[in-house]
């Protein structure tokens, strides 16, 4: 499986859990994931900076399961196809470079 198949599976999930986490209003749920997406942020710049890349797919991993989750929240407020399109755009091309970035790390 591709990379991006394996990102279309991450933001299918992420799209089923969040008619799960409905329940929840949108603005806690979007400020929720964006201080994860900051935490896993600072994790992978300290990773990165400690030379400690057995964790950095880890963290590059939950980076994109959180993308995707916030692709998904954007989504389901979506007004129309375009800014559905938009969103999906820019969640593959942050997830593309979040990989691309990662590789760099940890290849010597």
């Amino acid at each position: 499986m591709n990379q991006q198949q394996q990102w279309a599976v991450a933001l299918k999930k992420s799209k089923n859990n969040s008619a799960q986490a409905a329940r929840v209003s949108s603005p806690v749920v979007k400020k929720h994931i964006e201080d994860a997406i900051a935490y896993y942020k600072k994790e992978l710049r300290s990773a990165a900076s400690a030379k400690r890349t057995e964790r950095i797919p880890s963290i590059v991993k939950q980076l994109i399961g959180l993308r995707a989750r916030q692709a998904a929240a954007a989504i389901s407020e979506s007004k129309n196809q375009k800014e559905t399109d938009r969103t999906l755009t820019n969640y593959y091309i942050d997830c593309y470079r979040l990989v691309n970035a990662a590789n760099q790390l940890v290849t010597p």
